[in-house]
């Protein structure tokens, strides 16, 4: 099973990679500016829907991989890669998505060093919980986020983002019977840019 999403999730990669190199006009290539960033923080996931007892889960780790491609001065569009974990009750969800992602930054304040932006994306996430009959589910998220980096040295920014994650249109065994869907998840993180 999850090798099948693993390729999956490698062919959607090259898919996007490919889209989105041919949208740009043959005279424009040579000028394509991109960036890669890997960001590392915690997550706190808000349950919705949960049953008489179950409890809310817990603070967890979060990672996300994003590239982007900047078609316009102040307009970059890619994808992202993210991992998280949210413990709950001695059991845990662990979740994986990919989708495609959109950054905006701001032209002011801007300078040689500080930048500011706003990301947002959707995607879909797969989700599996720990436990005797490891339910597993998914659902759509629609990321959404505000982030700032400074420019250490050129290609290199340090960067920090705060998110948030909303879930819909739940399903699988993973959110069947009370356990909670994960609505809403809010998310601080530090990162690497390697601005190409």
């Amino acid at each position: 099973m999850l090798s099948v999403g693993r390729r999956f999730a490698h062919a959607l990669v090259v898919f996007v990679a490919f889209a989105l190199v041919a949208l740009v006009p043959s005279t424009g290539r040579a000028q394509l500016h991109s960036d890669v960033s890997l960001q590392a923080g915690i997550e706190k996931r808000l349950l919705a829907s949960r049953g008489p007892g179950v409890p809310d889960a817990g603070v967890g780790p979060r990672l996300d991989l994003r590239a982007h491609f900047a078609f316009f001065p102040f307009i970059r569009l890619g994808g992202y890669g993210a991992f998280a974990f949210a413990p709950q009750a001695g059991e845990g969800r662990t979740m994986g998505s990919l989708g495609v992602h959109a950054k905006i930054v701001s032209p002011f304040p801007r300078t040689d060093s500080f930048s500011l932006w706003l990301g947002f994306g959707a995607g879909y996430a797969r989700t599996f919980v720990s436990g005797p009959s490891s339910p597993a589910g998914g659902y759509v998220e629609v990321p959404v986020g505000i982030g700032a980096g400074y420019k250490v040295r050129k290609p290199l920014t340090i960067f920090g983002e705060v998110q948030s994650i909303f879930g819909v249109g739940h399903h699988g065994s993973a959110y069947a019977g009370g356990g909670g869907n994960d609505g809403v998840m809010l998310a601080f993180s530090l990162g690497l840019l390697v601005d190409l």
